[in-house]
C-alpha cells in the first residue's frame, strides 16, 4: 500500500467525510476506504473514454470488407 497526501478544499472535504461518515460510519480506515473507492471509479471512467476513443477512431478508418463495397445499407439486407 502507498501513501498519498493530498490537500483538498475546506468545503469538498467537509462534504466527502460527511458523505463517507454517513456510508461507512466513524471507525478507523472509512475515509482510506472510501478514497480508494472513488480513485476506482475516476480511474475507471478514464480507461472507458480511452476504449470509446480508440473505437471511434478505428471507426473513423473503416474497415477493409475484403470483396464487399456496398453502396447502402439496402444492399446488405437484399442478399
Amino acid at each position: 500500500m502507498g501513501t498519498v497526501t493530498i490537500t483538498l478544499e475546506d468545503n469538498t472535504e467537509t462534504n466527502f467525510r460527511n458523505y463517507v461518515y454517513k456510508e461507512y460510519g466513524k471507525s478507523k480506515g472509512v475515509l482510506g476506504k472510501a478514497i480508494n473507492e472513488a480513485l476506482n471509479k475516476w480511474l475507471e471512467t478514464k480507461k472507458q473514454k480511452e476504449i470509446a476513443e480508440s473505437a471511434i477512431k478505428r471507426m473513423k478508418k473503416g474497415y477493409n470488407l475484403g470483396k464487399f463495397k456496398l453502396e447502402s445499407r439496402d444492399e446488405l439486407h437484399e442478399r
